[in-house]
């Protein structure tokens, strides 16, 4: 697998695990896109 699948597959678990909280979802993607970010 690359980083990217494994990065698709544990998106997918999370929100499967957090499927009754929309905003825990949000939250994770909103935190993970975040940590993308390439700081000068």
């Amino acid at each position: 697998m690359n980083e990217k699948e494994i990065t698709d597959e544990l998106t997918l678990r999370m929100i499967a695990f957090d499927r009754g909280d929309p905003m825990r979802v949000h939250h994770f993607l909103k935190v993970h896109r975040f940590a993308q970010f390439d700081w000068p």
